[in-house]
C-alpha cells in the first residue's frame, strides 16, 4: 500500500556554493517553502544546491529534521541547533539594547521563551551576547 501524497512531508536542506549545510527544514510543498525564503531569508542567495528526501508522515519528518539539525550544525538554522555554531556576524535574530534588558529582563526572556527565537543584546549597537531558547532533547 502507498502513502496518499498529502500525507508525506519532505526534509529539505539548502546548500551554499562550496557545499556548507546552510538550512534544514521541513514542508509539504517545497516549491512554495522556497518561495517563502526566497521572499524572507536574507541568506537565500546563498543556496546553490537543494536536496529533498521523503517521509510518510510529519512527525517523522520532525523526527529527522532535530537530528539532521543537532547533528550537521546548519549555518542558518536556530531551532533545534546546538549553541554557538551559528555565524554571530550575520544573526537572524532581533536585537534589544542593554538598557531594556535591565529594566525589563523578564520580557526579554518570555520573547525568546515564547519565540524560540535568539535575542542579541547590544550596547552602543555592539553585541554584546544573546539569550537563547533551551531546546530539549529529542525522543529517541
Amino acid at each position: 500500500m502507498s502513502v496518499p501524497k498529502a500525507a508525506r512531508t519532505a526534509l529539505y536542506r539548502l546548500f551554499g556554493g562550496e557545499g556548507q549545510l546552510l538550512y534544514v527544514g521541513i514542508t509539504n510543498s517545497p516549491d512554495e517553502r522556497f518561495v517563502e525564503h526566497r521572499r524572507d531569508k536574507r541568506w537565500w542567495d546563498e543556496v546553490v544546491t537543494r536536496e529533498i528526501e521523503w517521509h510518510p508522515d510529519r512527525t517523522t519528518a520532525l523526527i529527522h529534521e532535530a537530528r539532521a539539525i543537532r547533528r550537521e550544525a546548519p549555518l542558518y538554522n536556530l531551532a533545534g541547533s546546538e549553541w554557538p555554531h551559528q555565524r554571530i556576524g550575520k544573526p537572524p535574530a532581533e536585537t534589544v539594547n542593554m538598557t531594556t534588558l535591565r529594566t525589563d529582563p523578564g520580557s526579554i526572556v518570555d520573547r525568546v521563551a515564547e519565540s524560540k527565537r535568539p535575542v542579541i543584546v547590544t550596547r552602543s549597537g555592539v553585541p554584546l551576547a544573546v539569550v537563547v531558547p533551551y531546546f530539549a532533547e529529542e525522543p529517541s
